[in-house]
């Protein structure tokens, strides 16, 4: 349902701090916010105001204003600017950095939606496991609780680690979900109900909590993708995929932000080598330095179909090269659906917490295919050969091409619709509320 900006307007606070993961796609989120006609502070202590850029050229750029915070209690900085506006929110939307928000809304009559960046499949996972216990075990993370396919002890310790971590102010992942969950209005899934069918929906009568796709929103800045700093160099990268055949090369790129051993890396290596599949390996870190480190003598031994780049690229600019036909990641879900975007197929070799979930969703619809593990939950560089041969190879896998290659450009046709409808139920929510509210005085006046 597209937004008629003559009818009404929101006013919305966003708020994240430098040290979200999520960054980039959080000040995405608040342009895109004000593109739709919307008003939006965006709050952030000084490092985090620095990765959002303002374009004065564009007439939507007075929607947003730049709020700063200081990084020494931000909590307090964000209340003392609530106090101090001098004006009335309507939203105030949060990421795990700052996922007190609800504490302090709830005190002052303002709603407030939980940006999750995570799938609908995810979100049901972490509920069912917190909701077994206050601090879930590694039994509410075994499969025969949550029924979790490839899903083993050692990684249900993993998950419970990542569950257990804590941030600068000591506080576990699993406190800060739990607040921010069950305290916040809405719950803003990285996802469309066009590939999670009625999981959204479901979740929202479960919970009795308003779950909503707000879609796709970038892990990379456009200034990122087009800079000189990030660009392809021709002598190498570029000119290297150019020899290639269209859809021939596999894109591997192993996310830092989801644990991996070196038993995974030298599988995934392995799995590469026998196959002899054309590949593209970045290794390169988005904040400088290598992510992992190769097997001895695997760049001398797959150097004639094989290129490894130790310095970070932003994936856009290998994903849309023509040559590219396939991701292997053991990523997350938002990189996930910018791969589709350009119609690639995936080679998933997830690690949990959402990985595995996130791989049930990918396969079911055939645009994906997961490594398969041992009775351990191990994957070998065999297992690794027989994905990659079935997506980029084997005719069996012509399926998965076409579905993969039919969503090239469909998330970004749904992405506005999907925020816009987002941002109607945020109004349809102030709206019935506040009707609520008037009937309840109006009773009261007649009694």
């Amino acid at each position: 349902m597209a937004i008629n900006l003559a009818d009404y307007h929101l006013n919305i606070v966003v708020v994240a701090t430098h040290e979200s993961e999520h960054l980039p796609e959080v000040t995405h989120l608040a342009t895109s916010i004000t593109e739709l006609g919307h008003n939006v502070c965006f709050a952030s202590t000084l490092p985090g105001l620095k990765a959002i850029r303002v374009d004065p050229s564009n007439p939507n750029s007075s929607r947003l204003e730049l709020i700063p915070l200081r990084e020494d209690n931000v909590r307090e900085a964000f209340y003392t600017f609530l106090q101090q506006a001098g004006r009335e929110f309507d939203w105030i939307l949060f990421d795990i950095t700052t996922f007190w928000v609800p504490e302090i809304t709830e005190n002052i009559g303002i709603y407030s939606a939980f940006i999750s960046f995570q799938s609908a499949s995810t979100s049901q996972f972490l509920l069912t496991a917190m909701n077994r216990n206050e601090i879930p075990s590694i039994e509410d993370l075994m499969p025969q609780n949550l029924g979790a396919r490839t899903y083993h002890s050692k990684e249900a310790k993993a998950v419970l680690d990542q569950l257990m971590k804590c941030d600068a102010q000591k506080v576990p992942l699993y406190s800060r979900l739990r607040k921010a969950i069950y305290w916040c209005d809405v719950v803003a899934l990285s996802s469309y109900s066009d590939i999670e069918d009625e999981l959204p929906k479901k979740l929202t009568r479960t919970h009795k909590k308003y779950f909503s796709c707000i879609g796709h929103l970038p892990q990379t800045t456009s200034s990122e993708v087009s800079s000189s700093n990030y660009v392809m160099n021709s002598a190498t990268v570029q000119e290297w995929l150019d020899k290639n055949n269209v859809g021939s090369v596999v894109y591997v790129a192993l996310e830092d932000k989801m644990p991996i051993t070196d038993q995974q890396v030298d599988a995934i290596a392995q799995g590469l080598e026998r196959s002899r599949v054309p590949f593209i390996w970045v290794t390169g870190s988005r904040k400088g330095g290598l992510l992992h480190n190769l097997p001895a003598g695997f760049r001398e031994r797959t150097i004639d179909y094989g290129f490894v780049c130790t310095d970070w690229v932003a994936p856009a600019n290998i994903l849309s090269h023509l040559s590219v036909g396939g991701f292997l990641t053991n990523g997350n879900w938002t990189s996930w659906i910018e791969a589709l975007d350009f119609g690639i197929p995936l080679i998933l070799a997830p690690f949990p917490t959402d990985g595995v979930h996130n791989a049930k969703v990918i396969q079911a619809k055939k645009i994906g295919y997961e490594v398969e593990r041992d009775g351990t939950g191990k994957f070998d560089g065999d297992h690794v050969a027989k994905a990659l041969n079935y997506v980029m190879v084997d005719q069996g896998g012509n399926t998965v091409r076409e579905q993969a290659k039919a969503m090239r450009g469909v998330f970004r046709s749904l992405q506005t619709p999907c925020l816009s409808n987002f941002l109607d139920g945020l109004d349809e929510i102030k709206e019935s509320r506040a009707l609520s509210n008037r009937l309840f005085k109006g009773k009261k006046k007649l009694l």
